[in-house]
């Protein structure tokens, strides 16, 4: 039932904010009953029957309700996109410039609220800026994001530099990682190999720069 208080001679109201929801395409009639201090009235005769139409409304994302996520390597990247929007809009997905398109690792999924993009098993190429379209009959919305994923750094790059090579001692340089693994890198560990052994050991305490 849905109660409306109205001014005595008022007789046109525009009632919005229906409950339960009318749903698309459904067959609906309505009455209405008036309301005073002593109670409800009878109900008045019901309307004709009419068919609940969309509202065409132009999509709109809860920018908010989009969160930038961290994961490490391996882990899932679940990004959530509150929207509303009639009708249904169509949705897609990208990072950067490259629209993504479902896969064994890629899942997007949509009601008529969230649209959802679940990526598996990230990738430190997963890492990016996000972008999700909607887009109906009333118009788009775009919205960002930005996922990182992180994980190991690639080895240090080389040719190894070595310097004032001595008895006891060696300088040695060389170049950063082209990956750092999306966090900076705190220091290297520098190692020798025996030549007679084989084995690599740890020469020296962990190098906050490149060069030692």
């Amino acid at each position: 039932k849905i109660y409306i208080t109205v001014e005595p001679r008022c007789q046109v109201i525009v009632v919005t904010d229906l409950r339960p929801t009318l749903t698309e395409g459904k067959e609906y009639e309505f009455r209405i009953v008036a309301v005073n201090k002593a109670g409800p009235s009878e109900p008045s005769e019901a309307s004709k029957a009419v068919i609940a139409k969309p509202r065409f409304l132009k999509p709109r994302i809860n920018k908010v309700g989009l969160k930038s996520v961290t994961v490490k390597q391996g882990q899932t990247i679940t990004l959530e996109a509150p929207y509303t929007a009639e009708p249904l809009p169509t949705m897609t997905w990208q990072r950067g410039s490259t629209e993504l398109i479902p896969d064994d690792r890629t899942q997007m999924t949509q009601t008529d609220k969230l649209a959802r993009l679940i990526i598996t098993k990230a990738l430190r190429s997963d890492t990016g800026q996000y972008l999700i379209r909607l887009v109906n009959s009333s118009g788009t919305e775009t919205a960002e994001c930005e996922v990182i994923v992180l994980g190991p750094p690639s080895m240090p790059r080389g040719p190894i530099v070595t310097k004032e090579v001595t008895k006891s001692s060696v300088t040695l340089s060389w170049m950063p990682p082209l990956d750092n693994g999306g966090k900076e890198i705190t220091n290297y560990v520098v190692e020798k190999r025996d030549k007679k052994t084989g084995d690599w050991v740890r020469c020296s305490d962990p190098v906050n720069g490149t060069q030692v």
